[in-house]
């Protein structure tokens, strides 16, 4: 696995989505696969529209296979890591104590890497911060986000 992020192939961690070195996702529940970017800049009227939207942003915790817990995300920032003062507590031996920093900014959440040392990878991708949208994958360690809105 280069830096920490999914092999190339199917990965049973992410049911229904083959990760592509390419940084591009493959739906794997469909006859004929559609490839699509895994990030795409978005409008200003865009981001308005989306600060106005009224969802629950959901963070769902995946350790091994088994959800460990949903974590709604509230306030301004939240803190990711090993150490158990955080909002978001990783169980991975591989994240650090003081992995990433999530926080709001034009309507959206967005995940930064705090000088980690296996960093994030978002699809299988490495990142150093990424604003979030719905149905993405996180890798942090072994630990394994989905960021939802409910």
């Amino acid at each position: 696995m280069a830096h920490g992020c999914f092999e190339e192939g199917r990965d049973d961690r992410l049911p229904g989505i083959a990760v592509q070195a390419s940084g591009e996702q493959t739906s794997t529940n469909s006859a004929s696969p559609v490839r699509q970017p895994l990030l795409s800049r978005h409008s200003e009227a865009w981001w308005r529209r989306a600060a106005r939207r009224q969802h629950e942003a959901v963070m769902v915790h995946l350790f091994g296979g088994t959800v460990i817990a949903e974590h709604p995300l509230r306030g301004k920032v939240m803190l990711v890591g090993r150490d158990p003062g955080k909002a978001l507590v990783l169980l991975s031996s591989r994240a650090s104590r003081h992995h990433a920093r999530l926080f709001q900014h034009r309507g959206a959440w967005v995940m930064v890497d705090t000088g980690s040392r296996h960093g994030i990878c978002l699809n299988g991708v490495q990142v150093h911060s990424v604003s979030l949208r719905e149905g993405d994958f996180l890798q942090l360690g072994d630990d394994i986000l989905t960021y939802t809105l409910r």
